[in-house]
């Protein structure tokens, strides 16, 4: 390993005795010396666990590296749910993984912060909160609401004489919900949190100030997050996503889309399509999934202008949608020999490594069937347009 890089691993045993464990933790190397940490949580029923009732909000801190926090909550099959979870310093990226009742995982999408999914068992559900890129630390904010059997509703009174009318506002509320509907809207948030939604046809949305959600349905929209840490879903159409200063989250969806993080660590996302990613200033992460196996139509090939190593840009692949990859979650190839660079795409297809580098012209391939002739399910992905060195430490492989 090379002075000053660091690998992570995740593992997830499944323990089938009880009693007493030991983990022996040692070098692959025999004259490697170094720090390690190590954190270790019980995911079908952690003992330090906090329980989330439906309808309230919570706040946490990831205070140390690889630290876990385990939340749980009880439901029923078939229930419908919203999670939000969000990071409340410029450090932080959090991100869930939600436990079912009998100790699998229920996939959800890492990438956004917020989200909707129907429960399959009834029982305990565990939720683990982690930094996605394993060794930063802030404090985060976390709902978890029941849209099947809501908590804390406010009764609906029952109605007694008309109120007087109420004289329209001087100035728009704190948080605003804007909906567009159908036409070319523009949409302007004002300092609040607010809730832009463009609906159909080709459509502008402003979030100003405060830490907004902008989405722009269908069309080709241009979405500004403005300051604060904002969150970006194109949705539909060739879109244009401008995160500028804070934290930002941007997720083109479908079509050939423009991504620009801005200023502040940044998780950028073009989805289908031929996208552009710019990540700007700071830390950023450039992420594929598609939660699905590898299928070139549902990620395009991306062009990345500005990948930097000097920054700490990271590369994020989910094992879950290039299955080939063997190596374990975290920072880095366990196994080394699936990352490979070559100089020439011809060279690309029958290389060793299931993930290829050409360094010549910054393309980027998926190589399912290693040396084989071509590159059975897999193909290019991503070009890398300033052709950066690209090494096994600039990759986060996370599921």
């Amino acid at each position: 390993m090379e002075e000053g890089r660091s690998i992570e691993f995740e593992l997830n045993p499944i323990l089938d005795t009880d009693g007493t464990h030991t983990l022996v933790v040692k070098s692959t190397s025999t004259s490697s010396v170094g720090n390690y940490a190590l954190f270790a949580q019980n995911i079908t029923n952690p003992e330090n666990s906090t329980l989330l009732n439906f309808g309230n909000s919570t706040s946490g801190s990831i205070s140390v590296s690889d630290e876990i926090d385990s939340y749980h909550f009880n439901a029923t099959a078939g229930e419908q749910i919203i999670f939000n979870l969000l990071g409340n310093s410029f450090s932080l990226n959090p991100e869930v993984e939600i436990i079912n009742p009998d100790g699998t995982i229920f996939p959800v999408n890492e990438d956004v912060a917020i989200f909707q999914i129907s429960l399959e068992q009834t029982g305990n559900y565990t939720a683990l909160i982690t930094d996605d890129f394993g060794s930063d630390t802030g404090d985060y904010g976390l709902s978890l609401q029941s849209t099947t059997n809501p908590g804390n509703v406010t009764p609906t009174p029952a109605p007694t004489e008309p109120p007087a009318p109420t004289p329209a506002p001087t100035e728009p509320p704190e948080d605003q919900t804007l909906n567009g509907g159908s036409g070319n809207d523009t949409l302007n948030g004002s300092n609040g949190n607010d809730s832009l939604i463009g609906g159909g046809g080709q459509d502008t949305l402003n979030g100003s100030n405060g830490n907004d959600t902008l989405n722009g349905g269908s069309g080709n929209d241009t979405l500004n997050g403005g300051q604060g840490s904002d969150r970006l879903f194109g949705t539909s159409g060739n879109d244009s996503l401008i995160g500028r200063s804070g934290n930002d989250i941007l997720l083109g969806g479908s079509g050939n889309d423009t991504l620009e993080g801005g200023i502040g660590r940044d998780r950028l996302n073009g989805g289908s399509g031929n996208d552009t990613l710019t990540g700007g200033g700071s830390i950023d992460r450039f992420i594929f999934n598609t939660n699905e196996p590898f299928q070139l139509e549902d990620l395009g090939v991306d062009a990345i202008t500005d990948f930097s190593q000097a920054q700490g840009d990271i590369i994020i692949l989910d094992r879950k949608t290039f299955t080939a990859i063997n190596s374990e979650s975290g920072v880095g190839f366990s196994i080394a020999s699936e990352l490979a660079t070559v100089t020439d795409d011809e060279l690309a297809e029958t290389a060793d490594g299931v993930i290829v580098y050409n360094s010549e012209n910054g393309n980027l391939f998926y190589n399912p069937n290693g040396s084989e002739t071509g590159f059975g399910d897999g193909g290019q992905f991503a070009t890398l347009i300033n052709t950066s060195p690209l090494e096994a430490g600039d990759f986060l492989l996370r599921g």
